[in-house]
């Protein structure tokens, strides 16, 4: 066994600590589970794959709809097929890159002459009811 001697003891607790400091840079901080969850409906984003051999290679996609389990995003390369998809397993093969912006959700007008096609219904339907008598 070592033994220290009182000298040596005060010799070593003599000594300054060196400073510790954070240095700067370093591994940045992961995204969260369902990112996604964070976005607004119509925002477009771009998306890098993690752990992907082309690294400089980025998605474009538009988020059309969401809810706690599903989210219904369109890829900019086709945009007549929504990608219909579990957010947190796509968020944990994509890292979000940026969001561009938001296009306000496009929905299909009412037509504002209603009474005229109700016109036309009753019309038809006295047409039928006609008497052969």
């Amino acid at each position: 066994m070592y033994t220290i001697s009182p000298k040596q003891e005060k010799k070593e607790n003599s000594r300054k600590m060196p400073e510790l400091k954070l240095l700067p840079g370093g591994k940045r901080p992961s995204d969260p589970i369902n990112w996604i969850s964070e976005l607004d409906i119509g925002s477009m984003f771009l998306v890098k794959k993690k752990n992907s051999m082309l690294e400089f290679q980025l998605g474009l996609f538009k988020l059309s709809e969401k809810t706690d389990k599903y989210a219904i995003i369109i890829h900019t390369s086709s945009p007549t097929e929504p990608l219909f998809i579990d957010p947190i397993r796509f968020c944990s093969v994509y890292s979000l890159v940026d969001v561009l912006g938001i296009i306000a959700p496009e929905y299909p007008k009412e037509e504002e002459d209603t009474k005229d096609t109700k016109e036309e219904e009753v019309s038809l339907v006295d047409l039928t009811k006609k008497d052969t008598s």
